[in-house]
């Protein structure tokens, strides 16, 4: 796992620095005075590692990138302005006032200082309704190789039909770029690439991937007051996530049947419609997997007794009648928990923001796993992600490169900290600050890219899971029965024309 908890990482960097030290006969390492956030140290330290790695005056670790490089150019970014708000800060006549807004700036200014570039913006309408639209006024450069953009950011459908379109690079094979550091997600080259090839990608170079993540919360107080601790051995809901114990069947025997619904209080919600795609993420199950030979092929997972099992028990929760569950085709499951009178919830991380502002005392957890015998928490993030992709025709395209990994870097460093933990207030809404960095740290790093939701033009198999489970009468056997054939299809089709 990334970790992102400076507690952990500063433990195993003074380790491995001890170790150092006792193999060079006790020479003493100077105090920094500084704590060191440093991707994988928490799992796996080497000396080397250590004493190669840079770190900025902050403690954070560092791309290795040039430290300063003279471009001396614009770099043109074509991206969608409905997330404007989240990706860039355009005022340039006036200092930020906002936090989203200071960090944005920040993360611009110290890029363009660092390596002598002007980030320019091309805005324009990306959203669902003008995907096709953006992608076309794209398509009119890259088709004709004018060279007019460096980079695009995207909403996540639109990523998918830009590389049906032939219009991106595979970014595998492009120079400055390196997947292994920590501000990119650590399951994007496992479930993101198309074969072998990585079109887009998404992390901390975007703020919209921190807001959308879909996770769990849960009310600490409420946790408290009701005594669920004697449920599970006397634990805290944090030992529970992290004993690997935080299963669907754990939080049904926790969240269900414990409060008094005539009093106006509930035991979980789920955020919308289209949150339950989280549950699908969160067993461990995927739509699309790349076989042997590298080749996205409608996953095994579909066919599965388990995944028939885990589409009913979810229904269970959506249309089994239970009063104490909130089921979300609207806002209001969020707006009880904000009112202090649900326990659990199902939604995105932004929507912690409103629950801090109000006092709530409550920490973000991971989705529940299939049964213990999962490997790992997952989820995903709602389709109002930017994924960031580079042209076919980028005039330059290590350049282009070296920019995209900066991003990310400035992202992990200066900005995603900030929004995370002072708008969301995710670390720092309760006493137990430790224990929700840690929960935290899980969320983050579970998120899962399976190709259907970029490729949801051509692979409209996404949105079934979630459509099935808020139908009393649905059976996962004759969705995939009615539309296997048509999935298998469309799969076979795509990857002739990308792969």
């Amino acid at each position: 796992m990334k970790s992102r908890s400076k507690w952990i990482i500063w433990f195993a960097g003074l380790l491995a620095v001890a170790m150092l030290a006792a193999a060079c006969g006790g020479a003493k390492t100077p105090d920094t005075g500084t704590e060191t956030r440093s991707g994988n140290l928490s799992e796996e330290v080497t000396t080397d590692e250590v004493v190669t790695q840079r770190l900025d005056k902050n403690g954070y670790l560092m791309d290795d990138l040039p430290e300063k490089a003279n471009l001396n150019r614009d770099i043109a970014i074509y991206t969608w302005q409905d997330q404007k708000a989240w990706e860039w800060y355009d005022d340039e006549a006036n200092a930020p006032t906002q936090l989203v807004d200071k960090v944005l700036f920040a993360r611009q200014a110290n890029i363009e200082e660092r390596f002598n570039v002007k980030l320019v913006r091309d805005y324009a309408s990306g959203a669902w309704d003008a995907r096709n639209d953006f992608i076309k006024a794209l398509a009119n450069h890259v088709l004709y190789n004018d060279h007019a953009y460096d980079l695009v950011g995207q909403y996540t459908p639109a990523a998918g039909v830009g590389t049906m379109q032939g219009l991106y690079q595979d970014l595998m094979r492009v120079d400055n770029l390196d997947f292994g550091k920590p501000w990119w997600p650590s399951k994007l080259l496992d479930s993101g690439r198309v074969g072998e090839k990585l079109y887009f990608a998404s992390g901390d170079i975007t703020p919209t991937l921190i807001r959308n993540v879909h996770c769990m919360f849960v009310n600490t107080d409420l946790y408290a007051q009701y005594n669920l601790a004697d449920k599970v051995n006397g634990r805290s809901i944090f030992d529970v996530v992290r004993d690997y114990d935080w299963t669907l069947e754990t939080m049904k025997k926790l969240a269900l049947d414990q409060v008094d619904p005539s009093l106006g209080m509930y035991g979980l919600g789920v955020g919308g419609a289209s949150t339950y795609d989280a549950f699908l993420y969160g067993a461990g199950f995927t739509m699309v997997k790349n076989n042997d030979n590298n080749i996205p092929t409608a996953s095994e997972d579909l066919t599965k007794q388990s995944l028939i099992n885990w589409f009913e028990a979810v229904q269970d929760l959506a249309t089994g009648g239970h009063s104490d569950v909130q089921n979300g085709l609207s806002s209001s499951p969020n707006n009880i928990f904000k009112n202090k009178k649900m326990l659990f919830l199902v939604s995105a991380v932004s929507d912690s923001q409103p629950f801090a502002q109000n006092g709530v005392q409550f920490s973000v957890l991971p989705m529940p796993m299939y049964d213990d015998s999962q490997d790992a928490y997952y989820t995903c993030a709602s389709l109002w992600v930017t994924l960031y992709s580079i042209p076919r025709d980028a005039s330059n395209a290590a350049e282009s490169g070296m920019i995209l990994e900066a991003l990310g870097s400035e992202g992990y460093r200066t900005m995603s900290d900030e929004i995370y933990y002072n708008l969301f207030q995710i670390r720092y809404n309760s006493s137990a600050e430790k224990d929700s960095a840690d929960m935290f740290d899980l969320v983050s790093d579970s998120v899962v890219f399976d190709i259907v939701r970029p490729f949801s033009d051509k692979l409209a198999m996404f949105a079934v899971f979630r459509g099935g489970v808020t139908v009393s009468d649905a059976s996962w056997t004759s969705i995939y029965d009615a539309q296997s054939k048509t999935w298998k299809e469309n799969l076979t089709s795509l990857f002739a024309t990308i792969g």
